[in-house]
């Protein structure tokens, strides 16, 4: 019988913890929730119960680290 691997503890700095993010949303129960992209931005919206919405807006951006120019390119 081979022994099971323990997965790797995850350092406790790396995640916040429960409730702390956002203490007003504990205990609540979501009612709906939708995505909706537009112009390169991602809308978050979580609506409770009570009527009450947690929204977010999401950009990322595309960011060149290294790039190699083929083909006779000299610089000036």
């Amino acid at each position: 019988m081979r022994k099971r691997k323990k997965p790797a503890a995850t350092p406790a700095r790396d995640l916040p913890r429960p409730g702390k993010q956002y203490p007003g949303v504990h205990g609540k129960i979501v009612d709906w929730a939708e995505h909706v992209f537009e112009e390169g931005m991602m809308y978050v919206r979580v609506r409770f119960t009570d009527q009450t919405e947690l929204c977010w807006t999401l950009q990322s951006a595309h960011v060149l680290r290294e790039s190699e120019v083929q083909g006779g390119y000299t610089e000036e």
